[in-house]
């Protein structure tokens, strides 16, 4: 019967997203307990992931996370149907007025955004680790701050990647960024056909079914190389090719790739509520704004972790609390992504795609990353709306004068 159920509404939020693009959260939702439940209740597939979570699940465990996934999706739908932005279709499918802009943006800007990006992957890494490491973490290497702003940069410069004129310019800069990404074997690979992708669909102002397929593809086939390299003694973009020329992609990664991005954040999510009780203290530090210097973080990562690797979910942290904290969270944040971000989204040709990058950041991440990481995307997305209001109230001042 779960499974009937969340294969409707999969359907039905998919058919509202032409209403609001903010919908496609609740049917990723659905779509991960659609492949989780089929995958474990009806098949085998969906059971191998990293850590073998699935093996230290109760079978209600999975059933109750399936509620609160579903209840999660709802409640953030609640939230954006009550905006006007959504009753009047001003933020779905019509990507006319960033289209617009994308088209004015000169050659040269694009090239110097990549070359920013570079230098920022480069210096947040530490320059040997991208071509040559022992294992896949970087110690000290490189700088946090730096990381931050190419993970935020990474999404734009693909996004914009389309608009730039000259296909054997495009093939090239893609293929250089991809090879360096390539380097890190990290998961932000998967970002590369994702936001080309969309960029390609704001270009284009229509969705290409064989365009869909083919960014389902890499990611899957790009997700498996990060985490079958991940593993290897050596990394980085020399000993990544080398190796991938001789051994390719292993089969059970690939389907070790599609579980990572549904299933394996399901069972997560499942573990944190089944095995962890909630630590208000580090729920408080997750949801304050304030700055990391001012909190006490340390407590929040060492008590917020399924094992060294995995850290609780957001979605899981929220779940520990309860039906009322993730009904209120989400609504809460479905309204404020609705009506704050739509406003930006449909007034603001600079905030626009800065806006589209860190909602989907959010969506993705609030099954697979920690409550404080996923959050702190909504502030980002609060503050520039502030800001964009701000300048809106000073700007007719300033003219007058």
């Amino acid at each position: 019967m779960l499974l009937i159920v969340n294969i409707v509404l999969f359907v039905f939020y998919l058919t509202q997203i032409k209403k609001s693009l903010f919908i496609s959260l609740p049917a990723y939702y659905h779509f991960v307990c659609v492949y989780t439940i089929l995958g474990t209740k009806y098949a085998d597939f969906a059971k191998d992931v990293p850590f073998s979570f699935y093996d230290l699940l109760h079978p209600e465990s999975i059933d109750l996370m399936t509620h609160y996934f579903m209840l999660a999706s709802f409640f953030f739908y609640l939230g954006i149907i009550v905006t006007k932005n959504c009753r009047l279709r001003r933020v779905g499918l019509d990507f006319s007025n960033i289209r617009n802009m994308f088209f004015r943006i000169k050659k040269t800007h694009i090239i110097l955004i990549y070359l920013f990006v570079i230098l920022c992957l480069h210096v947040g890494h530490g320059f040997s680790h991208i071509y040559y490491r022992q294992g896949y973490l970087i110690g000290d290497g490189g700088n946090s701050y730096f990381r931050i702003i190419y993970t935020m940069m990474l999404p734009f410069s693909m996004m914009i990647l389309p608009f730039l004129k000259g296909q054997l310019m495009r093939a090239m800069l893609f293929c250089v960024i991809f090879a360096l990404v390539f380097g890190t074997s990290s998961r932000n690979i998967i970002i590369i056909p994702v936001f080309y992708a969309f960029g390609m669909l704001i270009r284009d102002n229509k969705i290409s079914i064989i365009g869909q397929l083919l960014t389902a593809l890499s990611v899957i086939t790009f997700s498996a190389t990060s985490i079958q390299y991940r593993f290897n003694d050596l990394q980085g973009l020399i000993p990544n090719i080398l190796y991938f020329f001789s051994n390719g992609i292993e089969l059970k990664f690939i389907i070790l790739a599609i579980n990572y991005l549904t299933s394996f954040s399901f069972f997560a999510s499942a573990l944190t509520v089944q095995d962890f009780t909630i630590d208000y203290a580090g729920f408080y530090t997750s949801i304050n704004p304030l700055p990391s210097s001012m909190l006490n973080v340390e407590h929040m990562i060492s008590s917020q972790k399924l094992n060294k690797n995995a850290p609780f979910t957001a979605i899981g942290i929220l779940s520990q609390g309860g039906a009322i904290i993730v009904m209120l969270y989400f609504f809460v944040t479905g309204y404020c992504w609705s009506k704050f971000a739509g406003n930006l989204i449909r007034n603001s040709k600079l905030f626009a795609p800065f806006i589209y990058v860190i909602f989907f950041l959010f969506m993705l991440l609030s099954i697979q990353y920690n409550l404080r990481s996923v959050t702190r995307y909504v502030y980002y997305m609060l503050f520039f709306s502030v800001m964009f209001m701000a300048f809106k109230a000073i700007l007719p001042s300033v003219r007058k004068k």
